[in-house]
């Protein structure tokens, strides 16, 4: 009797968000990456670029560590991965002090893999609002998390008499 023994091998994909990422200048804000299924990506080269940059790497993870030698200077001591939740295929970006001109594309790259994944990054400035009213405008924001993404949620208007 001859068998044939078959094995399916799930396609991997790397997953990101596709609406933007909004964040206020000054605060830290993740940008969300993960490997579906999960799998754990702990020895891979994982890269974070941004066009335009010179150089281009954001944030390079190999050998289970930071590599600083490549890294853009305007992002030194600004990211980190979640190194414990590598195993689980998430290669999310932690963005620490957000600026101005750290808006627009990211992207994600597990590069053995050949995958890569982008995300959008706006930032915004925040303002003292005041009008006759003596409205003032209070943002908070949120990071709520559901499976890897993360949102932003920005409430209300509240005028004095409310606070």
């Amino acid at each position: 009797l001859l068998c044939f023994c078959f094995v399916f091998k799930m396609a991997s994909e790397l997953i990101s968000s596709h609406q933007p990422i909004v964040a206020l200048a000054g605060d830290d804000v993740i940008l969300p990456c993960q490997l579906q299924p999960l799998v754990s990506v702990s020895s891979e080269m994982l890269l974070w670029t941004k066009p335009g940059l010179d150089p281009k790497y954001i944030h390079v993870h190999e050998a289970g560590r930071p590599m600083l030698m490549n890294q853009n200077r305007s992002y030194y001591n600004r990211t980190a991965l979640f190194v414990d939740q590598l195993m689980n295929g998430n290669v999310s970006l932690k963005l620490f002090r957000v600026k101005l001109s750290d808006a627009g594309r990211y992207t994600c790259i597990i590069d053995s893999k050949k995958m890569e994944a982008s995300v959008q990054l706006i930032v915004d400035e925040l303002q003292n609002v005041k009008s006759e009213s003596s409205c003032s405008l209070h943002l908070l924001t949120t990071l709520k998390r559901s499976t890897f993404l993360h949102e932003l949620i920005v409430l209300s208007l509240f005028t004095k008499d409310e606070i």
